[in-house]
């Protein structure tokens, strides 16, 4: 893998494989710290992360050491049922968990039976209960839509100019419907961030992410700029061609 220290965090650039291998070895090194205090792994929407499950289960990636010892979130979650094609928890606990053969006491979805806003504090509240201290997950994956928005932080969206206290809300998205997320003060809390970006797609948005100047109301993820020691970025070559500072 080419590795590059940016403005942004660390990226890795590699092959498909090289790319997943790595995101598995990062939470490996992140639990192996941790060891003694349970381990709270969030998982993100979209197809990469689909592509990813699916060679975890294939590959047998996840050791099972690992795998026992990890409590199991998504970042972020459309207010769907579980059952749903488009429920984050739902497709990562079809494509991975139950594959993998992880107990349903290490699985802790979104509650989305619940309105809204009352699950949001409903998940706060019960992941209060399982962590100690004031800090959100060990291990966070984040996708980067072509718009530049990570977890469910939209450009023009009011989440990223407000300042929360708590590290999960819902939050209404124009034409999108209600989401449910990490705030700004949840990903600040993280132990560590691992965004995955592959293909052609995502070469816009990095760039802007990676741009000297920009705003996080229109690039939402350059708020990780200001987390960028604890930020890897696992992208391959299509995804970074002709970005300047990467080669």
């Amino acid at each position: 893998m080419h590795l590059r220290a940016t403005s942004a965090g660390r990226f890795c650039i590699g092959t498909r494989d090289q790319v997943f291998r790595q995101a598995v070895a990062i939470a490996a090194r992140a639990w192996d710290g941790n060891r003694g205090d349970p381990f709270f792994w969030a998982l993100s929407g979209g197809s990469t992360p689909v592509e990813w499950y699916r060679w975890c289960v294939a590959t047998g990636a996840i050791n099972s050491a690992l795998l026992g010892a990890t409590g199991w979130f998504t970042s972020d979650e459309r207010h769907v049922p579980l059952a749903s094609e488009e429920s984050n928890f739902g497709t990562a606990d079809r494509s991975l968990l139950q594959p993998l053969g992880v107990s349903a006491a290490r699985k802790h979805p979104w509650p989305v039976e619940l309105h809204a806003t009352a699950c949001a504090i409903a998940f706060e509240e019960r992941f209060r209960s399982l962590r100690r201290g004031d800090t959100a997950f060990d291990i966070c994956f984040l996708g980067l839509g072509g718009d530049g928005h990570t977890a469910s932080l939209f450009p023009g969206g009011e989440l990223v100019k407000r300042n929360d206290a708590t590290f999960f809300v819902a939050v209404e998205v124009p034409g999108k419907g209600c989401r449910l997320t990490i705030t700004p003060r949840g990903l600040r809390a993280c132990g560590a961030i691992v965004v995955m970006a592959l293909g052609a797609g995502k070469r816009e948005a990095l760039a802007r992410v990676l741009a000297e100047a920009g705003s996080i109301d229109e690039t939402p993820a350059r708020l990780l700029r200001e987390m960028r020691d604890k930020v890897t970025w696992l992208v391959d070559p299509p995804a970074v061609d002709g970005i300047e500072g990467l080669w």
